[in-house]
């Protein structure tokens, strides 16, 4: 190897060499780079992981004191729905107690007319008391008047019943005939009664006129 050569390969090397040192340089600086960047990266994601932690706290909080507020407002709701409920109560009341004490006026001014007005009162409440005996009389005398007449009708019901039936029934040739005997036998008798009926009031007009006649002659005899 010539001394040329031996000079150019120690340039070559001397190049060489400085370029793998830069080189690593820049690694170094790369390395350090990513370090960093990573650094960077973890420490951002801490945050971040802090900062979420915080909020999730933050909205776990909020959530508990919104509850506790609307079991604040649910309870408060139910004592104003109590006094609004004891309220309607004692105002139902105190109109009950007017009512009552309105109508215990009017009972108390009613009392002092009356009172003023006694003897007519009381001379009317015994003309009351009278029709009521009357009619308790009457409704006595009505009782019994039906207490009587319930079996006649009764009576007059039943022989209603079995005039109807009688009625109904088809009548047979021997009652028709029973019937027509007897009303040609009812001729005769009817004919003697006529003429002793006629005989009768020949003799009282004639028994009559003679009274008549007596009584004239009396009435003469004592002018």
């Amino acid at each position: 190897m010539s001394q040329d050569d031996n000079l150019f390969f120690y340039c070559n090397e001397n190049k060489f060499e400085k370029e793998c040192n830069s080189f690593e340089m820049s690694l170094m600086q790369s390395q350090s780079f990513v370090d960093s960047g990573n650094n960077t990266l973890v420490t951002s994601s801490n945050n971040s992981s802090t900062k979420l932690q915080e909020a999730s706290e933050a909205l776990m909080q909020q959530k508990y004191e919104n509850e506790q507020l609307k079991q604040q407002l649910q309870h408060e709701r139910g004592k104003n729905e109590e006094i609004v409920e004891n309220l309607l109560q004692e105002l139902k009341n105190k109109s009950e107690r007017v009512f009552k004490l309105s109508v215990q006026n009017a009972q108390l001014k009613q009392g002092r007319k009356d009172l003023s007005n006694g003897k007519e009162s009381s001379k009317e409440l015994s003309k009351i008391r009278e029709a009521v005996i009357r009619a308790n009389e009457s409704l006595d005398s009505l009782r019994s008047e039906k207490e009587v007449l319930e079996p006649k009708h009764s009576s007059l019901v039943q022989e209603k019943k079995t005039f109807q039936q009688t009625c109904s029934a088809p009548p047979k040739k021997s009652f028709i005939s029973n019937i027509l005997t007897r009303c040609k036998n009812l001729k005769e008798p009817l004919k003697e009664i006529k003429t002793q009926m006629s005989q009768y009031a020949q003799m009282m007009d004639t028994n009559f006129n003679g009274l008549r006649v007596h009584i004239r002659g009396m009435y003469l005899k004592s002018k």
